[in-house]
């Protein structure tokens, strides 16, 4: 009987990963699978009877070029081969004609790529790479233009023309006289200051080719290394549309069916890791990651390390603006795969499942196995835990490594061995160096113990002793490196002032702002340490001279950090938080008034109160607000006496949020207004 199930189940799952396979690899209308049938009854004709390569490309290149105006703006969600079908000709930009010239290649069993090129103040244009097969290497096709680029009296690549600008090898245009254009000239040359290979959307092609016996992938380390990242990389999606999401999806289906303890564990990290890279995948076939904010500086200081540089933002300016951890984490992963983020977002996507796994253990240890269950499967299918998976930010790694923290440090509660105390500050002082907010937290942990052993305080203190020197220990080594870096003391980063004043200043209203004297040249002359020591110097005087304003500010640091519009309504957070609530009040009342992780959700009120709070700051929070919010729920609908009371609170929250998502728009103007936000 077994055996049957267990052949049942087989039989299930590979016709699941055949239905996932096909889902995830069908042919968009935009792939050259359905478009070549188009392209090649047009262009065969014209090439056939041409032996060159060369000539074959000049000829789609000519062709393409004439089959559009250049004008309006266009997309890459638009078909430009559906374009040729209509009386008129479109006016449209480089990324129509490059997409189309691939097309056209493909289309006749020539290998081309799409090309974006960037000048020094970051403005684009679309071109293509195409495979001489004769003398086997690639060069610059321009379709817009109509021209090729030619170095010493050859066409070339992309990266030829890179490495020659700036010497006097000479570079002309192998241009058409057929286009309307004018010959292109430094223009079009300032855009190969930097330059990306850029994969059209949905084409799971060449997966075959994705490695090599080298230590780097191969599509990634085609050009020199201050190239940057490529934006969409196809392949990875073949192999996870394919091969490892089918596979997971089965072991998944197997846990699912054959419960036991491993296999709750391995449930719960599948599902996690599944939604995750279903949203690494989504973010690369939407165009790739875009960096914006904190990630450039962190993707900098990565790029930096891997080139022996030092800790920099900019190229010899080693600074300590950030705290170092995360940007050493993605030095190693671009270190070992070129400078790609899908492996970064892959990493992520893992450590981000294994923190799933660790709420699930924290559940069960303070309190049951079911309350692990529920809050390790919230915690997986969570959204915006999920949605950040796919950022180059600290939140995914910092959530792994203090859940980490946590659960140990309740695994160890009751022991007295030093060495145990002294690996639980270890590990957060590792957390510390992800986020320097978490320098805190020791604090919060000292009241907890306190108050935990009461009339014991020798051993309350014989405790926190030993967690301050593990950590002294892991941050050590930094605090050594700013000193020689500084000639002055910095624990963690030198950007804690500038928040902590953008936070406290007379225009702040619960929000950080930019203070107008940092502009000042007087400012800007202060080296880092010194403005950071300033930020911190002015943040107080505002403290010591508007303690009413400060107090006011506080509550709106607080909403903020509270607030559920993104600018939409977030409804997950919405249902979440209330549920909380009650959860926490039930759990103090029936469970554990002194719970450690109480102190955790104090710790993120008190950073937001002393510099501010916004929605992505209650990212490291919101696994612990899951483990209460599922406890309200096993409590109200299994345990609490008045049953009818409990489903009516519940579906007040429900009937509410609803109503909030509907009317979100008036709710979040109103709250605006009230709070002056």
């Amino acid at each position: 009987m077994k055996m049957k199930k267990i052949i049942l189940l087989v039989i299930f799952c590979l016709l699941a990963e055949l239905g996932l396979g096909v889902r995830l690899y069908k042919v968009s209308p935009n792939d050259p699978l359905q478009m070549r049938p188009l392209l090649s009854s047009l262009l065969l004709t014209k090439v056939s009877n041409v032996e060159s390569d060369l000539d074959k490309f000049v000829i789609l290149r000519k062709w393409v070029r004439g089959q559009f105006n250049v004008g309006a703006s266009s997309s890459f969600e638009l078909n430009p081969v559906k374009m040729l079908g209509t009386k008129h000709k479109h006016s449209v930009i480089c990324d129509s004609f490059s997409r189309l010239y691939y097309l056209a290649c493909k289309s006749v069993g020539l290998k081309a790529r799409i090309l974006h090129l960037n000048t020094e103040d970051n403005q684009g244009h679309y071109a293509n790479e195409v495979w001489l097969g004769d003398s086997k290497r690639w060069i610059y096709m321009d379709p817009m233009y109509n021209t090729g680029v030619v170095v010493n009296g050859r066409l070339c690549s992309s990266l030829e023309i890179h490495q020659a600008l700036g010497t006097k090898i000479e570079i002309s245009f192998s241009h058409n006289k057929a286009t309307t254009l004018p010959v292109p000239g430094k223009d079009l040359l300032s855009h190969f200051y930097r330059f990306q290979v850029v994969n059209p959307s949905y084409v799971f092609l060449e997966g075959k080719d994705l490695l090599k016996k080298a230590k780097r992938v191969t599509f990634l380390n085609w050009v020199d290394e201050d190239t940057p990242h490529i934006r969409q990389n196809t392949e990875f999606l073949f192999l996870l549309a394919k091969f490892v999401i089918p596979l997971l999806f089965l072991v998944f289906l197997i846990a699912f069916f054959h419960p036991c303890k491993l296999n709750i564990i391995l449930l719960i990290f599948i599902l996690a890791l599944l939604l995750r890279l279903f949203c690494v995948a989504f973010q690369l076939q939407g165009g790739g990651l875009t960096l914006a904010g904190d990630s450039v500086e962190y993707d900098a200081i990565a790029i930096n390390l891997v080139k022996g540089e030092g800790f920099a933002i900019t190229s010899g300016n080693p600074t300590s603006m950030r705290a170092p951890l995360y940007p050493f984490f993605l030095a190693v992963i671009y270190y070992i795969f070129g400078h790609s983020y899908v492996p970064a977002l892959i990493v992520q996507a893992i450590i981000s499942s294994l923190s799933c796994i660790f709420i699930y253990l924290i559940g069960k240890r303070i309190h049951s196995q079911g309350l692990g269950i529920i809050a390790g499967l919230l915690t997986a299918i969570y959204p915006a835990l999920i949605r950040y998976t796919g950022f180059l930010l600290t939140e995914t790694l910092y959530i792994f490594l203090f859940s980490g923290v946590i659960l140990y440090i309740l695994k160890i509660k009751e022991s007295n061995a030093f060495a145990k105390w002294a690996l639980a500050g270890l590990l957060l002082g590792l957390g510390m160096l992800t986020k320097a907010e978490a320098i805190l937290f020791p604090l919060f942990i000292f009241i907890w113990l306190v108050i935990k052993h009461k009339n014991r305080f020798k051993e309350s203190l014989k405790k926190f002793g030993a967690l301050l020197i593990g950590i002294l220990i892991i941050l050590s080594p930094w605090i050594a490196r700013n000193y020689n870096v500084h000639h002055s003391f910095v624990a963690i980063s030198t950007r804690g002032g500038l928040v902590f004043w953008g936070g406290n200043n007379s225009k702040a209203q619960g929000k950080w702002v930019v203070v107008a004297e940092e502009s000042s040249p007087e400012y800007q002359a202060l080296s880092e340490v010194e403005q950071n020591k300033q930020g911190f110097k002015k943040g107080l005087e505002f403290i010591r001279r508007y303690p009413t304003k400060f107090a006011i500010n506080g509550v709106k640091k607080i909403a903020g950090l509270l607030y559920p519009f993104e600018p939409r309504y977030n409804l997950a957070f919405g249902l979440l938080f209330p549920v909380a609530l009650v959860g926490m009040i039930l759990f103090w009342k029936k469970v554990e008034r002194n719970n450690l992780l109480y102190y955790i959700f104090l710790h993120s009120l008190a950073i937001a109160i002393m510099f501010y709070g916004i929605p992505r700051f209650r990212l490291s929070i919101l696994p612990y607000l899951i483990i209460f919010s599922s406890f309200g729920l096993i409590y109200l609908l299994r345990q609490y006496p008045k049953r009818t009371m409990a489903l009516g609170l519940l579906s007040s929250i429900l009937v509410a949020n609803i109503l909030l998502f509907i009317y979100s728009g008036p709710v979040r103007i109103w709250l605006k207004t009230t709070l002056n936000y």
